[in-house]
């Protein structure tokens, strides 16, 4: 269900039905799906995490999402610049009110 909800572009209820699922029982493919669609709501660093935990399941990593996980941190770390950036405007902001 998880990726026919990522299919249908349905991330939220994607990430939800992958959390089911590991819930019943941990597998490489849950974690992937549900990294996936994480990273599709921008949710770089839950995504890394669950790549990371997929990469302990199998540390032959076949699938190589090493790199994929090394993509989101790098997203991560972009989104946060970008966050701080934005904080940082809004307080210096408020301080001239």
């Amino acid at each position: 269900m998880a990726l026919c909800f990522f299919l249908t572009e349905d991330y939220k209820k994607s990430v939800a039905r992958a959390t089911e699922s590991l819930k019943l029982q941990k597998s490489v493919k849950a974690h992937y799906r549900r990294a996936k669609a994480l990273a599709a709501i921008k949710d770089y660093w839950g995504a890394a995490a669950d790549l990371k935990e997929a990469i302990k399941m199998d540390p032959t990593d076949p699938n190589d999402f090493r790199a994929e996980q090394v993509k989101y941190e790098q997203a991560g770390k972009v989104k946060d610049r970008a966050s701080d950036k934005k904080l940082k405007g809004f307080m210096l902001q408020s301080r001239e009110l």
